[in-house]
């Protein structure tokens, strides 16, 4: 069964600035939350985290963790946001049945 993550994504503003800068913003996130029923390899961390691998429209391939908020039940927080290694593109293109 998938995961049913809600969207909006809590977002902190120190993480916010933090993710960026580094190209990527609250609709990249969105996207791969959007997909993580479909196309976005989702992986269980510590504390009840989870992390998301996919693409976004641009295809670039991006890593999404993300926690239970404690203050808004049901929803998530944004612990960071990048770009995929080369391990993590090979990882989600075996998910997904093809690399590219």
């Amino acid at each position: 069964m998938p995961t049913r993550i809600r969207l909006p994504i809590v977002i902190g503003e120190a993480v916010r600035a933090k993710v960026a800068a580094r190209n990527i913003y609250e609709d990249h996130i969105e996207e791969i939350v959007r997909e993580s029923c479909h196309r976005t390899h989702v992986r269980r961390a510590r504390e009840g985290g989870l992390l998301l691998l996919g693409r976004d429209r641009g295809g670039r391939y991006l890593l999404v963790a993300l926690y239970p908020s404690h203050d808004y039940p049901g929803q998530h927080v944004l612990a960071t946001a990048r770009e995929a290694t080369e391990n993590e593109r090979r990882l989600y293109g075996r998910h997904v049945g093809r690399t590219s």
